[in-house]
């Protein structure tokens, strides 16, 4: 037969919080279909995914991360919130450098601590083609709400505002 296949074994994942980045950073080479068709991790925005360490992820191609509200790519938005005080520190490292086809969706990047650590709260290392940050917004930052790494890296609809909380930012994002 033709057409999608979904499994759904064991109910829905919890996704990441406290210093579990379950499942961000498990999507890697280890999930595949054979045919280039992408991997979806759906974040539903019923909760907000509240970590206290940074997730760091290496996806191999066609990963995608996206926010949802009711169904899948309906356009809501899934909160990852990092603590209003302490260190800060980088929320999600993306590092996939020699990788295509990655995306992050519908995801809001909220806090990342309020004193010196980290420069910046998301990193973003995808140096292929093909890789983008789709309807995104990073806010509330202690410094700079996002770095790129990749000159390719497409952005469409992507909001960063309120970063460099403490008056200390050196580039875009506040």
């Amino acid at each position: 037969s033709s057409g999608s296949i979904f499994a759904n074994v064991g109910g829905a994942w919890q996704g990441p919080n406290g210093a579990e980045g379950f499942p961000l950073d498990f999507v890697e080479d280890r999930m595949a279909d054979g045919s280039d068709t992408s991997v979806r991790v759906n974040l539903k925005n019923d909760q907000t995914y509240a970590i206290t360490a940074q997730i760091t992820s290496s996806p191999d191609n066609f990963r995608i991360f996206q926010g949802y509200a009711t169904s899948y790519t309906d356009g809501g938005e899934a909160e990852i919130q990092g603590p209003a005080t302490g260190t800060s520190f980088i929320l999600w490292y993306m590092n996939a450098p020699t990788n295509s086809g990655n995306w992050w969706i519908d995801l809001f990047f909220n806090q990342n601590g309020d004193s010196a650590g980290s420069d910046w709260a998301v990193q973003w290392s995808a140096g292929n083609q093909r890789n983008g940050i789709y309807r995104c917004r990073f806010a509330n930052m202690y410094r700079d709400g996002l770095l790129i790494n990749d000159s390719d890296t497409i952005l469409v609809d992507v909001e960063a505002f309120d970063n460099g909380r403490y008056g200390i930012h050196n580039s875009g994002g506040d």
